[in-house]
């Protein structure tokens, strides 16, 4: 990172004093922070970044990807979240907070959206607790997207106002403790009416599925897409009744499966409840190359069983299979 930093700060002065043209950073549009090492305390690496970011006024995406365990219970340092907000809060996009390290404290992740009213989707990092009290979840006109796991979703809710009134998008991530179901109800409720679709990673037992597709039938009315990913095919339950959307894609974490789990899959779509439903799509190519290849009589036994349904089966890319 430092030399990331020399060759920005550099080109900056140079654009400075020839007062003409624009620094390398003018034109950056997309800064990935995947830090794998740490210096004695860490403090160097956040001293870089903070300086990398001064030189970047039109960031758009900014993905936070740190895996090393020496920042596991490291908080993002307040200043860093400041410079961005300062430098380049207008300008971002796209927030993604793709691993649980260098979670921002309460206050401070706050008080960084207040600063970019321009976010069109965030990946929300777990924001920390702090003693003194948040400032007021702001309102993002322009968020269209957002992902969160189920231990986070009281952070975006506070009452019944909508702060996310252009949401569409919510992609809920049910693997992480506490595993309940229908933790996220409150949020629906606020902004359900607006979603078109949803994408849910489920860890939950499976006696609870029929529960959760029953809350979003009840607060998404207007769903067009739901995507599921099971943990297992065994989470697949037959009978099941789907909110009514025109388009279901599923897939499972399993890459390599045993027939018996197929048969059992194709028993779930034959038997599956969803007036409106034209499209299944088996979303992750894996998923296809495995039953494909590997299960051609199984997939061709379960092919016979769906015929008779009004909905067709394609692949990850969209190509009929049934």
């Amino acid at each position: 990172m430092s030399s990331l930093c020399s060759t920005l700060v550099n080109s900056q002065q140079k654009a400075e004093a020839a007062k003409n043209g624009h620094p390398l950073g003018w034109w950056t549009k997309r800064l990935d922070v995947a830090m794998r090492d740490q210096s004695r305390h860490g403090v160097l690496e956040f001293e870089f970044l903070i300086e990398v970011i001064r030189c970047l006024p039109n960031l758009a995406i900014i993905t936070f990807s740190v895996a090393t365990r020496q920042y596991e219970d490291h908080p993002i340092p307040t200043s860093v979240l400041q410079t961005l907000a300062e430098t380049c809060g207008r300008s971002l996009q796209i927030v993604n907070w793709s691993r649980t390290s260098l979670g921002p404290h309460r206050g401070d992740w706050r008080s960084f959206l207040a600063a970019a009213p321009n976010l069109r989707a965030i990946r929300c990092p777990c924001a920390l607790p702090t003693m003194e009290p948040a400032r007021p979840l702001p309102v993002l006109p322009a968020l269209n997207t957002l992902v969160l796991a189920s231990g986070h979703c009281e952070e975006y809710y506070t009452d019944d106002i909508n702060h996310f009134p252009s949401l569409r998008e919510i992609i809920y991530l049910d693997f992480l403790p506490p595993l309940i179901p229908m933790t996220w109800e409150p949020l629906l409720r606020v902004y359900g009416p607006n979603l078109t679709t949803i994408t849910v990673h489920y860890d939950i037992d499976m006696i609870f599925l029929q529960g959760e597709m029953d809350l979003l039938t009840a607060l998404c009315p207007n769903l067009i897409r739901l995507d599921i990913a099971f943990r297992s095919w065994i989470s697949f339950i037959p009978n099941l009744a789907l909110p009514s959307v025109t388009h279901f894609g599923f897939r499972c974490w399993e890459l390599q499966s045993p027939s018996w789990k197929y048969r059992r899959m194709f028993a779930a779509l034959a038997s599956l409840t969803a007036s409106a439903l034209k499209v299944v799509q088996l979303i992750d190519h894996r998923n296809v190359d495995d039953l494909c290849n590997r299960h051609a009589k199984v997939f061709s036994e379960g092919a016979a069983l769906l015929k008779s349904r009004s909905f067709c089966l394609t692949d990850h890319e969209g190509r009929t299979l049934v």
